[in-house]
């Protein structure tokens, strides 16, 4: 498994929703196509994800964002990412509330590379 799904802790999962990806990022995503992971690269309505990660440039984004892959996380204990560059005006606290009001809580943070970090939330 690769350096970037190795720091988002996936485990066994093996039907996961990668949103907004950047460039930098995807032959790390498509890597794992490989290792028998289905990624989708859009959320498909009908289908339950235990594990989703999204990229994100600003607050709106991020709720909107979350807002709609919640509908396609599992019931049981999914792993929800939420990736921001340090070049984007993301306030960590803000995307922290705007978790909270959606009944998520941030369990962990991991630094992705020098420029992108990301939040894990559970419910």
């Amino acid at each position: 498994m690769n350096i970037l799904f190795k720091k988002l802790k996936l485990t066994d999962q093996k039907r996961i929703l990668a949103l907004n990806v950047p460039d930098h990022f995807q032959n790390d995503i498509d890597e794992e196509i490989a290792d028998g992971v289905l990624i989708d690269h859009e959320r498909m309505p009908s289908t339950e994800y235990d594990f989703a990660v999204t990229f994100v440039s600003s607050a709106d984004e991020l709720g909107a964002e979350a807002y709609m892959i919640s509908k396609s996380l599992s019931k049981e204990n999914p792993t929800l990412w939420i990736s921001y560059s340090k070049s984007d005006s993301i306030d960590s606290n803000e995307a922290i509330e705007i978790m909270n009001s959606m009944n998520f809580t941030k369990t962990e943070e991991v630094q992705l590379d020098d420029d992108w970090s990301a939040f894990r939330f559970a419910r």
